[in-house]
């Protein structure tokens, strides 16, 4: 399959995807809430940024902590300084649909040729701007728009072998939020050691750097930002996110919470129980899936379309909490995908189809939960097939890599036997 026929194909499903959520969204308004939309609530539409920038003002971790890292004061800040916080949602927006059309664009020059002018921006418009998570992004006003920025700009500058200018956005990915260390494996896979330390170095440096810039002092910040990540708004975001989440924690929760109401309703209290007793132990098989993924990537996974795809679906994966916006990292493999040279026939199918899954609205509703004195809004505990869905993919997207690995091994071996027979 060409890169072409790559891009079309995926242009028509994110289309078709896309106006068949506005249909049955449509179908379903007078049910309101969250029936009648495949995005988050209509009230709250942009209040991730909104909520946000308020802290970002302050300057300070003790004043008003954020969960980002000490970093984000600074790269935020310049938004602070417009008289509107709707003008600094006008910028950070425009900023990110610029950024990623250019993303896309650049990315496919490699086989321009093969469409005509029109036709081009006409996919490009589609890929970017129609896609699931580009709209969830641009619905929540979320800052993994920005870390989107930074992580392509890494793994697109990795790909060109500028491996400094990969680390050193690498490094900024990590200092905004934690999780794109795992793309440290890819300085690995390649022997690129100093690289991989430098970025390190830089993550670290820019961390202290922004946490002694912020006011209140360096000891009271550092204090402040380890405090952050517990307490009442993590056991919040633990017990949320059964409605649009990818990770494999969201269908656990939705079991649980099935077998803990067969009775009738049941207090918060009961479900916080169970649910605390199984993180620990998810958490440790995390770790373990994550590291075995790791030394499969540094052992054996040759195609880098393939390592980054891994990578990125482990970030959604395996935490604990995962939201859709993160969703718009999948944009990065995908491209490489599209400018790979063309995979086993079938095999490129499947690949194609599964990216395209993950790219439309699945927000169709099964049915919804009733949890006594539950803290967040009750249409939270309203669990959608993409839950299911969505893990499903990602896990058999990761499985049919290896498995495609083991199939061109197998076969390899084959053809050389059948080579020493012949002599």
């Amino acid at each position: 399959m060409t890169s072409a026929k790559k891009i079309r194909l995926m242009s028509l499903f994110i289309l078709v995807g896309f106006i068949s959520g506005l249909f049955f969204a449509a179908t379903k308004v007078h049910h309101g809430y969250p029936y009648a939309t495949f995005l988050f609530k209509p009230g709250a539409r942009f209040n991730d940024f909104y909520g946000m920038l308020p802290s970002i003002k302050t300057f300070s971790y003790c004043l008003s902590p954020i969960y980002y890292f000490p970093l984000t004061f600074w790269l935020l800040y310049p938004l602070t300084l417009f008289h509107s916080s709707h003008h600094a949602f006008y910028i950070y927006s425009a900023l990110f649909c610029t950024y990623s059309y250019f993303f896309m664009m650049i990315n496919t020059n490699s086989y321009q040729h093969e469409f005509n002018r029109i036709e081009r921006h006409i996919n490009l418009i589609i890929l970017t701007f129609l896609s699931f998570p580009m709209l969830y992004c641009l619905d929540r006003g979320n800052l993994e728009s920005l870390l989107f920025i930074f992580l392509s700009l890494s793994i697109s500058c990795f790909y060109y072998k500028r491996y400094y200018w990969s680390s050193l956005f690498l490094a900024v990915a990590i200092c905004f939020k934690f999780y794109p260390v795992v793309f440290l494996v890819l300085f690995l896979k390649e022997k690129r050691f100093k690289e991989f330390f430098t970025c390190i170095a830089l993550t670290g440096i820019l961390t202290f750097l922004a946490l002694a810039s912020l006011h209140g002092g360096i000891i009271d910040n550092i204090k402040c930002f380890l405090a952050s990540d517990s307490g009442v708004a993590y056991e919040s975001a633990l017990l949320a996110g059964v409605r649009q989440s990818g990770t494999i924690m969201a269908p656990i929760k939705v079991v649980l919470l099935h077998f803990i109401s067969l009775h009738g309703s049941v207090d918060t209290a009961v479900f916080k129980h169970y649910l605390f007793i199984i993180v620990p132990y998810y958490n440790i098989a995390s770790v373990l899936l994550s590291g075995l993924l790791a030394l499969y990537i540094l052992f054996f996974e040759k195609t880098f379309w393939k390592q980054v795809s891994i990578l990125t679906m482990m970030t959604i994966l395996f935490p604990a909490m995962s939201y859709d916006y993160k969703f718009i990292h999948l944009l990065i493999p995908f491209v490489l995908f599209a400018a790979a040279p063309s995979e086993k026939a079938i095999f490129g199918k499947i690949y194609l189809i599964l990216f395209a899954i993950l790219f439309i609205p699945k927000n169709y509703y099964l049915k919804q939960f009733t949890l006594l004195n539950y803290p967040i809004e009750p249409e939270d505990l309203t669990i959608s097939i993409c839950v299911f869905i969505d893990v499903f993919v990602m896990c058999g997207f990761i499985g049919l890599i290896i498995f495609e690995r083991w199939y061109q091994y197998k076969t390899l071996i084959k053809e050389n036997n059948n080579f020493v027979n012949k002599q």
